[in-house]
């Protein structure tokens, strides 16, 4: 994303790191408001699921998002001399495509530990993600994604979208049987939201309640750490040292 607007469409680095920025603070209220919406059992979560059906409406809307980041649909080659449209669409369609992902993720996440409900079963589905996902980004960002990214030219970057929406699509379609929720699940989720709604929590309550168990405290710490790392090596070296490196040779 950073350097398909800095570099092929021309859009000025600190525009393109202001919209990041007003991403990030949209990505910090965007979740909890997301959960807070999707959370509660709906007319249809007693016949098809409480996580399931956000999974597919977050999954797909997020797909169709995904390829308007990359297809712009008016004429940016004054970018740099009338950058606020393109500037405004990025920040525009990367937190709609963030909010579908949210709901898509939030909903994958809190629906893990209440189908796989075993520490093997846990385990095990924890290390088949970790496989997938590392083989997957291996072979999307490695071999497949580069054989139709032509550098200096933004519309091989709108195939490249198109592409990786097809195996994204595939793979949303293939999470079907994973997601499916039993009559059991169901129940166990109505039975929870009966029990919040007793309680009457408040979320600042929550919170406090969250942050006062060490082991969640320390998982957070490590988590953002890592990302931060993962972020800063896959993200920005692939592109601004790896890539050059590539073209000059």
């Amino acid at each position: 994303m950073f350097y398909y607007y800095e570099v092929e469409l021309g859009l000025a680095t600190a525009l393109v790191g202001l919209s990041f920025v007003i991403f990030a603070i949209w990505n910090m209220v965007n979740d909890p408001l997301v959960g807070f919406i999707t959370d509660k059992p709906k007319k249809w979560s007693k016949k098809y699921g409480l996580r399931a059906p956000w999974i597919l409406f977050g999954g797909f809307l997020q797909i169709a998002a995904f390829f308007f980041l990359f297809y712009i649909p008016f004429d940016v080659s004054d970018a740099k001399t009338n950058p606020w449209p393109l500037f405004l669409y990025m920040v525009i369609v990367t937190c709609i495509w963030d909010t579908f992902f949210s709901i898509f993720m939030t909903n994958y996440i809190g629906g893990f530990a209440n189908v796989f409900r075993t520490p093997e079963n846990r385990r095990k589905g924890s290390l088949t993600i970790l496989l997938i996902g590392m083989f997957g980004n291996i072979f999307a960002s490695g071999v497949l994604i580069p054989m139709v990214i032509i550098y200096g030219d933004p519309s091989s970057f709108i195939r490249a979208a198109a592409l990786g929406c097809i195996a994204l699509s595939i793979a949303t379609l293939l999470f079907i049987p994973g997601i499916y929720e039993s009559e059991e699940i169901k129940e166990r989720y109505l039975k929870i939201h009966e029990m919040q709604e007793k309680q009457k929590l408040p979320y600042k309550e929550v919170l406090k309640i969250a942050f006062k168990n060490r082991d969640f405290v320390i998982y957070t710490i490590m988590f953002f750490l890592i990302e931060g790392i993962v972020g800063v090596m896959s993200r920005l070296s692939t592109l601004y040292l790896i890539t050059p490196f590539n073209v000059q040779n």
